[in-house]
Order: structure tokens, then C-alpha cells, then sequence
């Protein structure tokens, strides 16, 4: 899942809410509801989401998440629903906000 769109998603993000950022993704993992059965891992590094984004990310999981995660190689393995879903938060967010268009 690692397209210019999610590097762009995510980089938004980050400049516009700033300290904030973590605040949206706890928002998001709390409002997440996994569907039933298995769902794939994928791995997030800081090329995908940028350095302060992956920080965030990481120290939000440690503290509001309720799956599981793994934090190693400098980067972190989530499910993908969970990467989908953050990713789709963001976006609807910077656009509900008036930061990005709709597409």
C-alpha cells in the first residue's frame, strides 16, 4: 500500500495538525471496528508516512491500541484493515477541514 497518495495523505497530516496528529489517530484506532476473520499484515517505515509521522503512530499505538502491533526495523506491522482505515480517517479529515480536495 505504499503509493504517493498515502505519502501525501500522511505528510498533510502531519504539517497541518501537527501535535495534534496524535489526538487523530487515537480518534481513529478507537473508532476502528475490525471486521471478523484473518486480514493481513503490512509494514509502515518512515518513508511511507515520514519520520514524525511513524513517531506518532508508534507512541498512539502503544497507547490506544487494542490489536496487536509490532514495532521492529524501524518501522511498525499493523493489520492492513487498520492501515486502510487510518489512511481513509486522514484523508476525510484533511478534506472535512478544508486542508485537501475531495477525489
Amino acid at each position: 500500500m505504499n503509493t504517493k497518495a498515502e505519502v501525501l495523505v500522511w505528510k498533510l497530516a502531519s504539517e497541518c495538525y501537527g501535535a495534534g496528529l496524535g489526538q487523530l489517530l487515537a480518534a481513529a484506532i478507537g473508532s476502528y471496528k475490525r471486521p471478523p476473520g484473518l486480514d493481513g499484515l503490512t509494514r509502515i517505515y518512515a518513508e511511507n508516512i515520514g519520520a514524525d509521522g511513524l513517531k506518532v503512530l508508534v507512541d498512539t499505538l502503544v497507547h490506544h491500541a487494542t490489536g496487536r502491533f509490532y514495532v521492529s526495523h524501524g518501522g511498525v506491522e499493523i493489520r492492513l484493515g487498520l492501515r486502510g482505515y487510518l489512511l481513509w480517517f486522514l484523508r476525510q479529515k484533511l478534506v472535512d477541514d478544508g486542508h485537501a480536495q475531495p477525489q
